[in-house]
């Protein structure tokens, strides 16, 4: 509700019906200050994505983001990272329809998608 009413929370509608929607603002987890980044500007010059959703309804390839780690209600450290949270999602996927699931990750989060792979029953990922 915080992002709604800061107006961090964007649409995407088509034909009337809601498609997708991101929150994007310049929060960031104290993890990344000392990152050597290679351009130099001041945090409020950023947008960082927080949340994506995208509607299984519109065409294209549905994607679900999960945080696993450093926002609200998650760890704060890279420990013991349980995959029944990507487990759950796919099983969700497949409940609406959807035959198959991939995971993709960027930095830890493909650590996460690897470790996922290779620990989850092969049938997690494809539908029974």
């Amino acid at each position: 509700m915080k992002s709604l009413e800061k107006g961090e929370l964007f649409v995407l509608k088509e034909n009337n019906t809601l498609c997708a929607c991101v929150v994007l603002n310049s929060d960031y987890n104290m993890g990344y200050v000392d990152v050597p980044w290679n351009i130099k500007c001041e945090a409020d010059e950023v947008l960082i994505p927080h949340a994506l959703a995208v509607s299984p309804d519109c065409q294209g390839l549905t994607t679900l983001a999960l945080a696993y780690v450093m926002e609200e209600g998650l760890p704060k450290q890279f420990s013991k990272v349980p995959i029944d949270s990507l487990e759950a999602a796919a099983k969700r996927l497949h409940d609406m329809g959807y035959e198959k699931v991939g995971l993709w990750g960027i930095s830890k989060g493909a650590e996460l998608a690897l470790t996922a792979g290779s620990l989850a029953e092969r049938k997690v990922f494809q539908r029974r």
